[in-house]
C-alpha cells in the first residue's frame, strides 16, 4: 500500500458518506459510472440491505432459495436503495447487527482498506438514515436473519401483502443451503478469498478468527466508547422495531 492509499481511501468513503442518504443523487452517480449492478429498478421484487456483514449474503442467497428466480436489490450497502424503495412502495429489509460485532467483522475481512473509526463512522451513518422510515421497513437484527429466517419471510410477507413462501423449508434447512449458496456465489463472482466465515472454516481458522475480533472489539470498547454508544442506541432503536421471536423461534 502506498502512502497515498489511506487518502484516497478516505476520500472515496467520504464521498460515499456524502450521497449515500440521498437516493437520487446516488442513482443518478450510479448510472454515470455505470454501476448499477444490484440497483433498485423497476423489476426489483424486493430490496435486501443492510450495512457490511450483517447477514446480507446470507439473506441475499436464502431469498434466492426459498423465492426463485425473483429480482432483488442488494449488497449495495447505502441507505440510499431503502429510502428508493420506501419511495417507490417496493417491500424493503434492512438487515441490521450489533455494531461491535459489524465493525470487527468488517474491518477484518479488509484489514488495509479501512480502519475502526471510519467503519464505525459508516455503519452509523448507515443506520442512522434507516430511523425516519423505520416504520415502513422490515428490519431483522443478525440472530432472526441467520436462525429464524422463515419468521423474516413472514413479516415481509404480512408488510407487502405478497406472498413470501418458505417454499417448505424450516430455518435449519434454509441455514444449511444459504451457507452452501454463499460458497458458490462467492466462487462466481471471485470474492471466495473474502470468505473469512462460515461451516466451510477448520477449527484452526474460527479460533483465529475470534481471537481477531475480540481484540478488535476490545479496541472498539476502549478507544471508541463515545461512537460506540450512540451506535448502540440506534441499533436498539431499529432492534425494538425488527422482527420479534418467542422462545420456540416463531413469531409471536
Amino acid at each position: 500500500m502506498t502512502a497515498a492509499d489511506p487518502f484516497r481511501g478516505a476520500l472515496r468513503a467520504a464521498l460515499r458518506e456524502a450521497v449515500a442518504g440521498r437516493p437520487r443523487l446516488w442513482r443518478a452517480i450510479c448510472r454515470l459510472r455505470g454501476a448499477t449492478q444490484g440497483m433498485v429498478s423497476a423489476s426489483t421484487v424486493v430490496v435486501c440491505e443492510g450495512y457490511q456483514r450483517s447477514g446480507n449474503s446470507f439473506a441475499e442467497a436464502a431469498l434466492m432459495l426459498t423465492q426463485g428466480d425473483i429480482e432483488i436489490a442488494h449488497h449495495r450497502h447505502v441507505a440510499a436503495q431503502l429510502l428508493h424503495a420506501v419511495r417507490i412502495g417496493t417491500p424493503a429489509l434492512l438487515l441490521i447487527r450489533d455494531p461491535c460485532d459489524a465493525v470487527a467483522s468488517a474491518v477484518l475481512r479488509r484489514p488495509r482498506d479501512t480502519g475502526l473509526r471510519r467503519e464505525l463512522k459508516s455503519w452509523i451513518n448507515f443506520n442512522r438514515a434507516c430511523l425516519p422510515i423505520a416504520e415502513q421497513l422490515v428490519i431483522s437484527d443478525f440472530p432472526v436473519t441467520t436462525s429464524h429466517f422463515t419468521a423474516v419471510l413472514a413479516a415481509l410477507s404480512a408488510r407487502s401483502g405478497r406472498s413470501f413462501s418458505s417454499a417448505g423449508l424450516d430455518d435449519a434447512t434454509i441455514a444449511e443451503r444459504a451457507f452452501a449458496e454463499i460458497a458458490r456465489i462467492s466462487e462466481r463472482r471471485g470474492t471466495a478469498k473474502l470468505l473469512n466465515y462460515g461451516p466451510h472454516l477448520s477449527a484452526a481458522a474460527r479460533a483465529a478468527r475470534t481471537r481477531a475480533l475480540q481484540e478488535m472489539k476490545s479496541k472498539l470498547e476502549t478507544q471508541h466508547a463515545d461512537d460506540l454508544a450512540r451506535a448502540r442506541d440506534i441499533h436498539a432503536r431499529l432492534r425494538s422495531r425488527s422482527v420479534a421471536i418467542d422462545a420456540a423461534g416463531h413469531r409471536p
